[in-house]
């Protein structure tokens, strides 16, 4: 029997606007009345009410989650993070000084950031990111860089390809410091440290829960929810995931778009 349920958000939960459609919410609040714990694993910072505006509505239905791609883990009032070693994060910032147009982005513990180039100042708030949390990089704290990431204008609407050289160059320099991921079609590279992924997050928390591994569903669709999807047995690959990501998982269910979370708890779960 089901007792938890971790969901990324982008591409996963969130339809192609962001928001938390009636049904899943729906879908979800059924799993609660359930006695089903629920968690996120995404790569957003645990500032959902400022990013997505949720209201306590959306916000009550989790017990905590894995943020930003693991460097950040919440259970109840506990919150533990896991940031880079600096010498990764300097590696970093100089190899993409040979990229003139692409931008990072420090993301720190406290929430503070640090940005190579300034954003529109209207896109700070899709980062749920104030004034006051925006530093200079000369002021930022390397030691406290929770993740680095690496992108065209605004991360949140990106549309435009990383360059081809990047990654590479990237994983060859920090492979031994930090996990480098390609995601949202290779318009996003995303750095984090070794212990800080979804499914070594999800793990201590299933331990903390004294959960076994298949009272527990994973629910995934891009590259950095690869490993959960592979460890865990209940894992659920969403119909607009990349078709290597699909195939790690047990469960395959419709897109995002088409309430595919609400589909596969039914279908796959019998949870109705």
């Amino acid at each position: 029997m089901l007792k938890a349920m971790f969901f990324d958000l982008d591409g996963t939960l969130l339809d192609d606007e962001k928001r938390l459609s009636e049904p899943v919410y729906h879908a979800l609040l059924v799993c609660r009345e359930r006695g089903i714990r629920l968690f996120v694993a995404t790569a957003r910072p645990p500032r959902l009410a400022e990013m997505l505006g949720w209201t306590e509505k959306q916000l009550s239905l989790f017990d905590g989650g894995i943020y930003l791609n693991g460097g950040c883990e919440k259970l109840a009032d506990s919150v533990r993070f896991f940031c880079l070693p600096v010498r990764a994060v300097q590696q970093a910032m100089e190899i993409t000084r040979d990229f003139p147009r692409v931008n990072f982005a420090l993301q720190g513990e406290t929430g503070t950031h640090a940005f190579r180039f300034p954003l529109a100042k209207e896109f700070y708030a899709t980062w749920g990111v104030a004034d006051a949390d925006i530093l200079p990089i000369t002021a930022f704290s390397l030691q406290k860089t929770v993740k680095f990431l690496l992108f065209y204008d605004n991360l949140t609407d990106a549309q435009k390809k990383l360059p081809d050289a990047l990654y590479p160059r990237l994983f060859k320099a920090l492979r031994e410091d930090a996990r480098v991921l390609c995601t949202d079609a290779g318009m996003v590279i995303q750095i984090t440290g070794y212990d800080a992924d979804k499914c070594r997050g999800i793990e201590r928390i299933r331990m903390n829960l004294q959960l076994q591994a298949d009272e527990i569903a994973v629910f995934g669709d891009d590259y950095n929810d690869l490993d959960m999807l592979k460890s865990f047995p209940n894992s659920v690959a969403m119909g607009n995931a990349p078709l290597p990501v699909q195939r790690v998982a047990k469960f395959v269910t419709k897109p995002n778009i088409e309430n595919g979370v609400g589909y596969a708890l039914q279908t796959f779960f019998h949870i109705k």
